[in-house]
């Protein structure tokens, strides 16, 4: 698991490189919808997506993906509970 502000959404070269080389991120499979994390000023349907949470493989499921306001930061916060294949 590879998680932080990446600066990049994900259809820029750097995410690109990484999603392509096995790497699945877990906003994407969790099917929660638009979750933006810059800026936090801004409300969520206006932001964009540069703080992201990876995983490798695509196995991999998300039971939780959301996004939450931090104090003192310009960017929202990443609240992910992943699910991992055999393990109950």
């Amino acid at each position: 698991m590879l998680a932080g502000d990446f600066n990049s959404t994900l259809n820029q070269g750097p995410m690109r490189r990484l999603t392509s080389n096995g790497c699945t991120d877990v906003g994407r499979t969790a099917g929660t919808g638009l979750s933006t994390t810059w800026p936090s000023s801004l409300p969520e349907f206006l932001g964009i997506t540069i703080d992201h949470v990876l995983v490798g493989g695509s196995e991999v499921g998300a039971a939780d993906y959301r996004t939450v306001d931090i104090s003192g930061t310009d960017h929202r916060g990443l609240i992910t509970e992943v699910e991992l294949p055999g393990v109950d």
